[in-house]
């Protein structure tokens, strides 16, 4: 696709030197930056683009992937009786998609301004430069729109005829253009709010929403819609929808297909065909003033106050006060260990790769729960939420949390800047199991405390006060569990490999024993669920087991140390 494009590029040569532009410059700056964005890390290639190894052809993948999107959306806009709503539901997937994807996957270009290094030195003109980067946008866009366009584009063909193509594909375009409209009012208003640090951070929370999106509407959608029902509704007669912009692009093919009397139909139909031009203008003139030089702050590395003195103290003054420290001396008894404690806690919410590949766990879990126990329990039974609420279901939930437990651990020994754990051999510790136990709990009173305390809650609620003891039980349990087989297993400091080691399965056993033992100890503790009294006796007991081998597991000594 990056070799037609170019070619293209080339067949416009002449107008390009008729407006001094360089067209070998700009055919050189653009096939590098085209090579170099199949290297990258994107939503759809980032478990493979962690390894060291050179990746090449990822920008296919992308477009494999983008026309599965569209032949899903095609289905559904085809399948519709009423061919304006499947149009909206069809252009409202394709924009959110679009807009996810150019925030979390394309912002990291946008903000890249290392290749000013390479380029401002040599003799090349600053309109080449503007213009490679607005031709690297349009061929970016240009790699999304027309795979997710073309089953689409087949498919209303085939069912209403050629001509009718030419009004999708317009339709197409006016959504490329108010999503990006949409997206840089979004940019503008982060930057003018938020700091370049936090900016970033944010855009990193994007790419973990993105994950998340895909993966939710993967699994779930598909077993919550209706097709048989929801394929004759029409979604004109819902008011609430009518501010959303892909309504009123669907308008358009309403008025066109249907005359309908609604008047409200032929506002939205106008709107639909004046926002794009509207956005436009704007974008070329209004909210493109200062955007390059914001973005160019940011690539930078920030402004100016972000290492102010003042800054600096509010950070000082702020850290003084961290929930990490507080609960560092809450949960840990030596200095050693409440070090680690906090370092854990604090390049866990700085690591990029560490949130892209743990978070979206938080949002998996309960999606896994549900199709798993809960979707083919109320499958067949007209009763089945209050049946379940008669059952011990949620113990299911308390040992599933455990996956939360194990990835973050499991996790824990990958960084992005693994060379730098050499600081390990200089200072004076004396034991490397208090590493290991400091790192451990800030997994725990960070990320599986805050949900397990929700699945409580939620179990509460939904079956009963009577869960709080199952819920005690199961806490303890699933940390004794974790914590012994961890004192036989997992001697691997935190941050001290490569993620690209991440993927050969080197902690397979640790997680295999985990569930084993704690899949025994969830059986058993569904046997004695109906025995309160025996619950409570065992609560101790398990407190007592966390509370030993934990010191147990402080107690490793260099020698078992597994250092690469």
């Amino acid at each position: 696709m990056n070799k037609i494009l170019l070619r293209l590029l080339r067949l416009f040569d002449g107008f390009w030197r008729r407006i001094n532009i360089n067209p070998d410059h700009l055919h050189t700056i653009l096939e590098v930056k085209l090579k170099m964005d199949g290297r990258r890390k994107t939503a759809f290639n980032y478990q493979r683009s962690a390894q060291k190894k050179e990746v090449k052809g990822q920008d296919i993948l992308v477009m494999v992937m983008m026309a599965f999107m569209g032949l899903g959306g095609a289905f559904i806009f085809v399948f519709f009786e009423h061919s304006s709503s499947g149009l909206f539901i069809y252009l409202s997937f394709w924009m959110a998609i679009l807009a996810l994807t150019l925030i979390s996957d394309f912002t990291d270009v946008l903000i890249d301004v290392r290749d000013n290094y390479i380029l401002l030195p040599r003799p090349v003109e600053g309109k080449t430069l503007a213009v490679s980067r607005i031709l690297h946008v349009f061929f970016y866009l240009t790699k999304l729109v027309i795979p997710f366009s073309i089953p689409g584009l087949i498919a209303v063909g085939i069912k209403f005829g050629p001509l009718v193509v030419l009004l999708l594909a317009f339709l197409i375009l006016m959504s490329v253009l108010m999503t990006i409209f949409f997206v840089n009012l979004l940019y503008l208003v982060m930057l003018n709010l938020l700091s370049p640090r936090k900016f970033k951070e944010i855009i990193n929370y994007f790419q973990i929403v993105f994950y998340s999106v895909v993966f939710l509407g993967y699994q779930i959608l598909p077993r919550m819609i209706d097709f048989q029902v929801v394929g004759g509704n029409n979604f004109f007669n819902k008011i609430y929808l009518w501010p959303l912009p892909s309504m009123w692009l669907a308008s358009i093919w309403d008025l066109l297909f249907y005359q309908p009397a609604q008047p409200m139909i032929y506002v939205l139909a106008l709107l639909g065909l004046i926002t794009p031009f509207v956005a436009i203008y704007l974008v070329g003139t209004v909210l493109s003033r200062n955007f390059s030089q914001k973005m160019f702050s940011i690539g930078e590395g920030g402004s100016s106050r972000e290492s102010s003195p003042q800054l600096r103290a509010e950070q000082h003054q702020q850290a003084r006060f961290s929930w990490a420290q507080s609960s560092a001396q809450w949960f840990c008894a030596n200095k050693h260990e409440r070090a680690m404690y906090e370092l854990t806690w604090k390049l866990t919410s700085r690591s990029r790769d560490f949130k892209l590949k743990f978070y979206p766990n938080l949002i998996m879990l309960p999606v896994y729960f549900l199709l798993i126990f809960v979707f083919p329990a109320t499958r067949n039974s007209d009763n089945a939420l209050e049946e379940m609420q008669q059952g011990s279901m949620y113990l299911f939930g308390f040992y599933f949390s455990m996956i939360i437990l194990i990835s973050g651990l499991s996790m824990l020994q990958f960084s992005e800047k693994y060379k730098s754990s050499w600081f390990y051999r200089t200072v004076p510790i004396p034991q490397p199991g208090l590493v290991l136990t400091g790192s451990f709990k800030a997994i725990i009173v960070k990320f599986y405390l805050p949900v397990y305390s929700l699945i409580t809650l939620g179990s509460g609620l939904f079956f009963g006060w009577h869960t709080l003891d199952d819920a005690l039980l199961a806490f303890f349990g699933i940390l004794a569990s974790v914590t012994g087989v961890a004192i036989l297993t997992h001697y691997v400091l935190p941050f001290t490999k490569s993620w690209d080691e991440a993927s050969r399965g080197g902690n397979m056993g640790f997680t295999f024993l985990t569930m084993i033992l704690a899949g025994f100890f969830g059986f058993f503790h569904y046997l004695i669920a109906g025995f309160s009294w025996v619950i409570w006796g065992l609560i101790p007991i398990c407190v007592l087991l966390t509370v030993l081998a934990m010191r147990q597991y402080s107690k490793t000594g260099w020698r078992f140390i597994s250092w690469e």
